[in-house]
Order: C-alpha cells, then sequence, then structure tokens
C-alpha cells in the first residue's frame, strides 16, 4: 500500500453564526475531497473517492 500525505490545510475560522459556520464547514470539506481526488487521479487511481454509502454483505459484515 502507498500512503500519500498531502500538504496540511487550515480550517476556516467560525462564521459570525451557526449557518455561516455550516456554510464555511460545507466548502471546506469540499476542498479537501478535490484535492484528494486531484491526488488520487494523478497517482492514476480510480476517479471515484465516494459514491456514497458500500451496500451490506449478508454475513459478512452484519
Amino acid at each position: 500500500m502507498t500512503v500519500r500525505v498531502l500538504a496540511p490545510i487550515t480550517p476556516p475560522p467560525c462564521g459570525k453564526n451557526a449557518h455561516a459556520t455550516l456554510v464555511r464547514s460545507i466548502q471546506f470539506s469540499n476542498q479537501v475531497h478535490d484535492l484528494m481526488q486531484a491526488e488520487i487521479e494523478c497517482s492514476g487511481g480510480d476517479n471515484s473517492l465516494y459514491r456514497g454509502p458500500m451496500p451490506r454483505i449478508r454475513g459478512v459484515n452484519d
């Protein structure tokens, strides 16, 4: 397995209210996801970092 560590990213400061903080958090999450996906693609990996919850496999993970 190859593990790549990207440069640290400073999260944004809290907003003036809960809604503003939530918006900043979502934007930050999208930024981190995009950076991770770009590194995966640059390394020749799959371009589907996250496609939603994995299906349950009966008998394996129940």
